[in-house]
């Protein structure tokens, strides 16, 4: 391959800082083998192949065309894969300036001022909602300071890392930030290659949910005018901002205004408000959502695209589909597309929460053995307002006889339409998740298995709710019910909110919902039922659990 004499000759054509430029020169030596490793898989056959797979198995992919991008067609992506590698390697550096500014900022709030301090903190303040008094936006701000050892630490469980913090009100941890970086060739290549095919020249880009602004920075160099990001931890404020003012010095973007590129502190959702006022009446080309989680859970995407395609930030069309009026937007949104599904399987090892990540789970001796093919039951498009509330009851033959004691949850995401991220790809999220049940099933290869599924997307797994019922040799359900192994109050509780949020007024059970034969997923709001994927017969797909 000659990738690194091109790359070399690309960064020199840049005109950057002689030390900015030998220290990118260092990290396209040193990581030579991991780029050209990248480009050779990416390039090679097996994309196609795997890309086949997922327009066969994902209503989601099947408008793709037949070709995909060869590297080469992709404007800068190498100068911006060694900016991504080049920040992975100074990380240590950029933590350090955040540490020394949350100490700067301590003593700024107890009245010790500093120019660097103030600076910093009304560069924060600037993003915050004018509904605050300033006292309340100290506030907020010394509660993130004062816990903000936690944010440096590298935790192995997410359950420990999250205990008593919520990511929709509080954001991602820094360290988890950082990791959604250095999860390279997993999450942020397949991000790169989106935005280098999608962001044109003279695009504005928004991006909710900034984190390192890694995204930020590639959409600039993919020829953005204006680039503008939301984040609402403000430690991951200061760190993106750190590298930008950073890099801007090292004369990477030349080009820009130092101010056509901003990252504001604050909730996406209170985006557009009285304190963004000097946004009112402008439109974004692309959107940028980096916030994704195997089946939804957690985290506000939906939640988050509808307020921004709502408020009028980006261009809106108008369909009519089955009836209902729906919005979609004309921007480029990355990524554009999401599918879960779920699978039988028989689990043992260590049993913490009701829910894991695969991958830490079996680091810690879990085995998985899966017992049925897998179910979609959720197809979701980012592109379009949709109601992010799920209501599925899915029909599984058993393949393997044993003891179902668990299902697993995954996912695979459309970058756009030539790209996507597959199951368990990435080392940092999107991975499987394991619901335990609360009882064990016995199963035999052949047996038929009815499982119903309800939840509020953006929240706790375990705020949803889970039933699996065997199928009798009558074709009826047996009588006791399998859950999700959380407390019977627990489930009521769950029951009764989805069934307020949704405006449902029938039970949520087998038994009155009945067998919808093939995965049928439905969505309640304002009062009326919603098919998802009703034109599609998946008798006739092979590889479902139907």
């Amino acid at each position: 391959m000659e990738v690194v004499e091109d790359l070399k000759a690309e960064v020199e054509s840049q005109g950057l800082d002689n030390d900015f430029e030998e220290s990118i020169l260092e990290v396209l030596e040193s990581e030579k083998e991991k780029i050209e490793g990248m480009i050779y898989r990416f390039n090679s056959g097996q994309k196609s192949e795997e890309l086949f797979e997922k327009r066969r198995k994902f209503p989601t992919f099947n408008d793709i065309g037949a070709d995909i991008r060869k590297f080469d067609d992709y404007k800068n992506l190498e100068l911006i894969i060694l900016i991504g590698l080049y920040l992975e390697k100074e990380m240590d550096r950029y933590y350090k300036e955040v540490e020394d500014d949350v100490e700067a900022l301590l003593n700024y709030l107890d009245g010790n001022k500093t120019e660097r301090a103030e600076r910093i903190y009304k560069e924060l303040v600037e993003g915050r909602t004018f509904e605050k008094t300033d006292e309340e936006v100290r506030k907020e701000l010394r509660k993130y300071l004062n816990d903000y050892k936690k944010e440096f630490e590298n935790y192995g469980d997410e359950t420990e890392a999250y205990e008593g913090r919520s990511i929709n009100e509080e954001g991602l941890l820094l360290s988890d930030a950082v990791k959604c970086l250095e999860d390279f060739e997993g999450r942020t290549f397949p991000f790169l290659r989106g935005i280098s095919a999608e962001v044109d020249e003279g695009d504005r880009v928004l991006e909710p949910g900034a984190g390192t602004g890694i995204l930020m920075i590639a959409s600039a160099l993919s020829g953005a005018r204006e680039v503008v990001g939301l984040e609402i931890n403000p430690l991951t404020c200061i760190l993106a901002k750190n590298i930008f003012d950073d890099l801007a010095e090292k004369g990477l973007f030349k080009r820009f205004e130092r101010d056509n590129i901003k990252i504001l502190w604050t909730d996406v959702l209170n985006f557009g408000t009285e304190e963004h006022r000097r946004f009112y009446g402008e439109t974004f080309d692309t959107l940028i959502s980096e916030n994704i989680y195997t089946g939804m859970f957690y985290e506000l995407q939906m939640e988050m695209i509808k307020h921004i395609i709502r408020t009028g930030f980006v261009e809106r069309e108008e369909d009519i589909v089955k009836g209902v009026k729906k919005l979609k937007t004309s921007a480029s949104v990355i990524p554009s597309a999401m599918s879960s599904g779920l699978q039988l399987a028989e689990v043992s090892g260590e049993q913490k929460e009701p829910v894991e990540v695969r991958l830490d789970f079996e680091e810690r001796g879990g085995e998985v053995n899966t017992l049925s093919k897998d179910h979609i039951y959720d197809q979701m498009d980012f592109s379009a307002i949709e109601e992010p509330d799920i209501l599925s009851v899915m029909r599984f033959h058993v393949t393997e006889s044993g003891t179902l004691n668990a299902l697993i949850n995954y996912s695979a995401i459309r970058i756009n339409q030539l790209d996507y991220i597959g199951r368990n790809e990435n080392d940092f999220l999107n991975n499987d998740s394991i619901f335990f049940l609360n009882e064990p099933i016995e199963v035999e290869e052949g047996d038929q298995i009815l499982v119903g599924l309800a939840f509020n997307q953006s929240v706790s797994a375990k705020d949803s709710i889970i039933e699996v019922r065997k199928v009798r040799d009558d074709g009826e359900p047996e009588s006791y019910d399998a859950r999700l192994d959380v407390s019977e109050r627990k489930h009521k509780i769950n029951k009764a909110e989805f069934k307020s949020r949704n405006n449902v007024n029938q039970e949520l059970d087998l038994k009155t919902l009945g067998d919808f034969e093939v995965l049928k997923s439905s969505s309640f709001h304002e009062g009326y039922e919603r098919p998802w994927m009703t034109d599609i017969d998946y008798k006739h797909i092979e590889g479902y659990g139907v």
